[in-house]
Order: structure tokens, then C-alpha cells, then sequence
């Protein structure tokens, strides 16, 4: 087959770009913070879904207002279920953490396949050292991870930021919950991944934090 394909001088036309995994999940996870939001064509990926369904679990109450469009009310602060299984998402159980320890309620969190074998273990001890009795699973702080209760405070935190944007991501969603300041010092010769970092920021300000 031979196709003949002539010169252009210019290109028009729409082309609908997928939604993004990461920010979708921001947006639902904080929007279960308080209030009421709107998400607007959130993208329809796995770990999209399962920040919709942390977004339920952490007591929110969602409605499909039109096609894309989600209505997210939380005015309710409540836990609603003991376990929560975030499948594969890694991003959705690092920014579930700190959330659930807002409670002082013992909660279990659970996962599938690879993230069983990812570490936490730098979260969860930042978490012990605010004020959370939380343990995961060996070594590593792996899932699953048992919160058998305290309660999270502010202050002044070190965070080293060469290991993970999504831990520092992790606290800049949860601290605005809680009763005082908090200070995040970021250490490490180079935070990795700073652009997740500031688009947490981003939808923190679009939602008036």
C-alpha cells in the first residue's frame, strides 16, 4: 500500500487529553477534609477510584451531579469502616495515613500485591513521633499497617525530603486539621519530586487552605 500524504501549512482540531492520576486523587482526598467541593473530570484509573472510595470511607458523601462532575460533601468528620484496602496505590495510602491518625480510632490499613513490599517506614515514624501508635509490617513499615490509636499533633517536624515527596504531601494535607501549627522543616541535600509536592500545594489552595 502507497500513501500519498500532501503538506499542511497549519493543524486544528480537539484532542481530549486524559485526566491526571495524581491530581485527581489530591482532589478527592482533600475534599473529604471539609466542605463542599467540586471535581470535575477526574481521571477513571485504578488509584483514582480507590481516592474516591477513601473519600467515602473518611465519611464524605459523594454525587455525580452531571457526566465528570462529582459533588463531595464532608461535613461530617466520621471514620466510617475499621479497614481500608487502597489495592495497589501507593499515593493514596501515604496521604490516608496521617488523616486516619486524626481520630485517635483504631483503623486498619491493607493492600495487594507490589504494595506490600514498598516502605513506609519513614512516614510511620514521623507519625510515632507526633503522637500516633501506629505499626506496619516488618522492616520496612509495609502494608498492612495497624493504627491502634493516639492522636496526631502539630509542632515542629524534620522530614527528610531525598526519600519521598508524597510523605511531605502526606503532612501538608493533614496538618491544616489539627488543633496548632505545625512547622515542616524539609531536610536532605535535594527533595525528589518537588513538583507533586506543589501540586499538593495547589489544590490546598484551591480549596482555601
Amino acid at each position: 500500500m502507497n500513501l500519498k500524504i500532501k503538506a499542511v501549512h497549519s493543524l486544528k482540531g480537539n484532542i481530549p487529553l486524559p485526566s491526571s492520576k495524581s491530581y485527581s486523587i489530591r482532589a478527592f482526598i482533600i475534599a473529604a477534609c471539609g466542605g463542599t467541593s467540586k471535581v470535575v473530570n477526574p481521571s477513571d484509573c485504578d488509584d483514582a477510584l480507590v481516592g474516591m472510595h477513601l473519600a467515602k470511607a473518611l465519611g464524605a458523601r459523594l454525587s455525580e451531579i452531571k457526566k465528570h462532575t462529582w459533588k463531595v460533601e464532608a461535613f461530617k468528620k466520621i471514620l466510617k469502616v475499621d479497614t481500608i484496602n487502597v489495592k495497589e496505590s501507593g499515593t493514596v495510602l501515604r496521604l490516608l495515613l496521617p488523616l486516619l491518625s486524626l481520630w485517635g480510632k483504631k483503623s486498619l490499613v491493607v493492600g495487594e500485591r507490589t504494595l506490600r513490599e514498598r516502605p513506609n517506614r519513614y512516614l510511620v515514624e514521623t507519625l510515632r513521633k507526633m503522637g500516633v501508635d501506629i505499626q506496619g509490617t516488618g522492616e520496612k513499615e509495609s502494608v498492612p499497617i495497624k493504627i491502634k490509636g493516639g492522636k496526631l499533633h502539630g509542632g515542629r517536624i524534620e522530614i527528610d525530603g531525598s526519600l519521598s515527596s508524597q510523605f511531605i504531601s502526606a503532612l501538608l494535607i493533614a496538618c491544616p486539621l489539627l488543633e496548632e501549627d505545625t512547622q515542616l522543616i524539609i531536610t536532605g541535600r535535594k527533595i525528589v519530586s518537588i513538583e507533586y509536592i506543589k501540586m499538593t500545594q495547589q489544590v490546598l489552595k484551591s480549596s482555601g487552605v
